[in-house]
């Protein structure tokens, strides 16, 4: 829970301007499992706060290593889908798998996916990818941003984390993992999926912005006079 009177004014600002991009809603559920590879796809629609679809996602598993067993579950129906990858073998380290997400416009074409930036950490890590949908569409882009987190509990950590876009119109979310013990067979990486028709602050540029914003606040209150 954020206490928003504790934040300083610029801070403030900057949220509100995230919050204020027009917001997609997702409809689909459904999870896969594999290998062998690529699983099979789940689909989720998606569409504008109006209702009207511009896309649909679907969501597989291309390729992981050797021998790997992995899983994946989709939940949606609102703003965020919610994506939880269910089985990672101990066996399959150091290990990776991808999830590909094939962006289809409603008339059945590709729309051209750019990777916009990431970021991540041992435990988590941010995209965003910006999706250039067909000259009829009711909007010329979409865009999303994925933020996941390895699951409580679970002995791993990221080793690395990247995103790649095809000219086909998909692009692949890359994980790679370093383990620390034994792999429980509850979820392992939990991944949420939001869109927008309005653009997202890159993940790079948000947390820089946060902190300069932040520190340009405490300069102004250290340096101000107190009286006056």
């Amino acid at each position: 829970m954020i206490n928003s009177k504790k934040l300083p004014p610029l801070i403030l600002l900057a949220l509100a301007s995230l919050a204020s991009a027009d917001p997609t809603i997702f409809t689909g559920h459904g999870d896969t499992f594999a290998p062998p590879f690529p699983s099979d796809s789940i689909a989720l629609t998606v569409r504008n706060d109006g209702g009207t679809p511009l896309q649909a996602i679907f969501i597989s598993i291309p390729t992981a290593s050797p021998d790997s067993g992995v899983g994946m579950e989709v939940t949606s129906g609102g703003f965020i889908a919610h994506l939880n990858t269910s089985k990672l073998e101990n066996y399959d380290f150091p290990g990776h798998y991808a999830q590909r997400f094939d962006g289809i416009d409603p008339a059945g074409t590709h729309s051209h996916a750019t990777v916009l930036g990431s970021t991540f950490n041992s435990d988590a890590f941010e995209a965003s990818i910006q999706f250039d949908l067909a000259p009829d569409s009711p909007e010329e882009h979409l865009y999303y941003v994925l933020r996941g987190h390895i699951a409580p509990d679970q002995p791993i950590t990221f080793y690395n984390v990247s995103a790649t876009a095809s000219p086909q119109g998909y692009f692949d979310l890359n994980l790679i993992f370093l383990p620390s013990g034994d792999i429980s067979p509850a979820p392992v990486v939990q991944i949420d999926l939001v869109g927008s028709t309005s653009p997202l602050p890159e993940p790079a540029t948000l947390l820089g912005g946060a902190i300069a914003l932040l520190a340009a606040t405490r300069r102004i209150r250290y340096h101000s006079p107190r009286h006056g």
